[in-house]
């Protein structure tokens, strides 16, 4: 086994990592790009980088020359934002083996990773909004997934103390707070990777029983306070009465907090994780955060990239604005050019002569400036008024031209994604041809997006395996809008952790088209309006409140109880003791022995109880039941049929006997009187024409 690194080697290779990530040129010359994008995603863009101060500034320019922005950049990035986030998409979890045992668990990590992303107001979807925001400022995003002890529910240990039961989160992370191996054109390849934070003091002390006496450089994470003054050097009327004083007040609290993780070696199989607290190491471990210590080759970085733009043969892709600054500035440059002729048609250039004077006159209540001269002192000379001449329609052809060139770098060139319809008359079904159109030179980078986010959702259910040991809720979303509720642990995972992403929006891009679409199929007749069939479309077109069939009730019911039996309780199943005699099912519930008593249980529909419980009993869910569960419902489920054909066999009786009274014969019996019971012949029974 390999010798631990002590905290001191550990301190001299820390240093020596963060030396090199600051001193890197590539590194430094990412950044200025990163902040540049962001800037002009801000709307500030007459900006010019001076090397003497180190810092963006504003250029260089009279008070009087205006700087319009027409900030198209903004609508690009939401336009190009929304076409990626707006897929439809399931996680899926693919089974180990064709036993019944590994596909229940699989189903049981469906739905956590589903429960996961509708916990806390589904932050988790506003992550991945973030993700794909830096991802196009920068090229680059990152997301974190790892266990929040500070989260989760309150639980109560054997002295009675409250603790926290932890929870698994994911955090888009800013690509200015990265620490990378400079080596390596893939994440995987990397040998160490990690994150710089500012953490509260109180906090680190408090959660890891240490005293942080060390200072800070806090030279390494400040990208909001660096990108506030930048904004102020580009516009000081936003920092005007700030100084930089107030921003170092900040980080008086705060401490550096550098986490590390180290790939797998053959010094260290395990990889290591380090931590350290401004210049103190408060964790140094030899295992990785996620890593399978029986099979050490499946290892990862709890840090998934994403990327926009790649480029061949390095780590960090071109981000989607890059493209975007030359149409820009010429839009700009165009619009000033624009402000400044409209203000000298209306104030034109006086040239004066020598000798001239301007005066003040107040006539009839008025006031305005007079220029008075003497052509015998002016040299013949008078003032001479040059009236501004409007710009050609060429400008204008020209800003138009820079427009549509934006529109084209952003892949949008019918304003489709931003959601401008082509024509008046245009149908869904067009717009979603145009919408495809659009999107195919997108694809790409689209699904490499989602590949990366599929590999978030398979470490967040490898964490949920691990973390979760103790017994939890899932609260997910079931068939006609029913909440299910069912209890889990990690363990129920059994290791299927082979997570697939499946994107559901593939067929239509608008309502309009989808339920233009359904009104034909039901008008060719390809689709048959049964009441199932019914409900599920008239949910499709947003009328769900329209679909409720008188028989919902029991079907719910019957949902219902199958949903308890999953859950292991079978105490609300009305179940009987059989006949003693035969072993048959005993449909005198005042002889028989009641097992499981449900006083609502008379009232159900069986036969559609009947069908459901047969479709439950023939699932893969059930066959994971235990024994004594499953005969339990399957009892009740007899108990169903056996019922229905009690009435059947009634109904049957009933029939025959009205065809013997047609005959003559009046004899009347049924399931529950033994013995026949004879009647006079009524005279209508009489036949006639005898």
């Amino acid at each position: 086994m390999s010798k631990k690194i002590s905290d001191e080697e550990v301190k001299l290779l820390i240093t020596d990592i963060i030396n090199k990530r600051r001193q890197s040129m590539s590194r430094i010359m990412l950044e200025r790009t990163w902040f540049r994008n962001i800037l002009y995603y801000l709307g500030e863009q007459w900006i010019q980088w001076y090397v003497e101060q180190n810092s963006f500034k504003k250029r260089y320019r009279k008070s009087t020359i205006p700087t319009p922005v027409t900030n198209r950049i903004r609508d690009a990035v939401r336009s190009e934002k929304a076409l990626i986030l707006n897929k439809d998409y399931v996680p899926r979890v693919w089974p180990n083996s064709e036993q019944p045992e590994d596909k229940e668990a699989s189903r049981t990590g469906e739905l956590i990773l589903r429960d996961m992303d509708l916990r806390n107001d589904q932050e988790f979807k506003e992550d991945i909004d973030d993700v794909a925001l830096w991802m196009l400022l920068c090229g680059t995003a990152f997301m974190r997934s790892f266990p929040d002890m500070d989260a989760g529910d309150y639980a109560i240990d054997n002295n009675g103390e409250f603790l926290k039961t932890g929870d698994v989160v994911s955090r888009a992370a800013s690509p200015f707070s990265m620490i990378l191996d400079q080596m390596g054109i893939k994440l995987r390849d990397k040998r160490y990777v990690g994150i710089i934070s500012l953490k509260d003091k109180e906090w680190v002390e408090d959660t890891f029983k240490i005293k942080i006496n060390s200072a800070s450089s806090k030279l390494d994470n400040q990208y909001l306070h660096t990108l506030e003054k930048y904004v102020g050097n580009v516009s000081p009327w936003k920092s005007a009465g700030i100084t930089s004083s107030l921003y170092d007040n900040e980080l008086e609290e705060k401490v550096e907090f550098k986490e590390i993780e180290f790939k797998p070696t053959r010094k260290f199989p395990y990889g290591r994780y380090v931590v350290m607290a401004n210049d103190d190491v408060i964790i140094n471990i030899d295992k990785m955060p996620l890593i399978n210590k029986k099979n050490p080759s499946d290892w990862m970085y709890s840090f998934t990239d994403f990327h926009y733009n790649k480029t061949t043969g390095r780590f960090w892709s071109d981000a989607f604005v890059n493209d975007l600054i030359s149409p820009q500035n010429s839009i700009n440059s165009i619009d000033q050019a624009l402000v400044m002729n409209r203000r000298s048609l209306g104030r034109p250039r006086v040239t004066l002569p020598i000798n001239c004077k301007i005066e003040r006159i107040n006539e009839q209540g008025q006031s305005f400036l007079a220029i008075r001269y003497d052509p015998r002192v002016t040299a013949g000379q008078a003032p001479k008024f040059d009236n501004g001449l409007p710009l050609p329609n060429q400008v204008l052809i020209e800003r138009e031209h820079q427009e549509k060139a934006l529109q084209d770098a952003a892949g949008d060139p019918k304003n489709i994604m931003r959601g401008h319809v082509p024509t008046a008359g245009a149908s869904g079904y067009l717009v979603d041809v145009l919408q495809e159109s659009a999107e195919s030179s997108h694809s790409p980078d689209i699904m490499r997006f989602y590949r990366s986010l599929t590999r978030v959702y398979r470490k967040r259910l490898l964490l949920a395996r691990d973390i979760y040991t103790e017994s939890r809720i899932i609260k997910i979303k079931g068939p006609n809008n029913e909440i299910q509720i069912k209890k889990f642990k990690g363990a129920d995972i059994r290791n299927n952790t082979d997570v697939r992403l499946e994107l559901t929006s593939g067929v239509f891009k608008t309502k309009a088209s989808e339920a233009h679409a359904l009104l034909n199929l039901m008008q060719t007749g390809m689709i048959q309006l049964d009441p199932v069939t019914q409900r599920k479309v008239l949910n499709r077109l947003g009328f769900a409140e329209l679909s409720v069939d008188k028989n919902d009730v029991h079907t719910k019911r019957a949902e219902k109880e199958e949903m308890n039996a999953s859950a292991g309780d079978v105490t609300t199943l009305f179940v009987t003791s059989p006949d003693p005699q035969t072993g048959e099912v005993d449909l005198d519930f005042d002889r028989a022995k009641v097992v499981n008593h449900d006083p609502l249980f008379k009232f159900d529909d069986h036969a559609i109880h009947y069908e459901s419980h047969t479709r439950f009993i023939l699932s893969d869910e059930f066959k994971a039941l235990s024994p004594e569960v499953s005969a339990i419902f399957m009892a009740h489920t007899e108990l169903h049929k056996a019922i229905m054909d009690a009435e059947m066999k009634k109904i049957q009786m009933e029939n025959m006997a009205q065809e013997q009274a047609l005959k003559g014969n009046v004899v009347q019996s049924t399931p529950e009187i033994g013995a026949p019971i004879v009647s006079p012949k009524p005279e209508s029974a009489i036949p006639t024409g005898e």
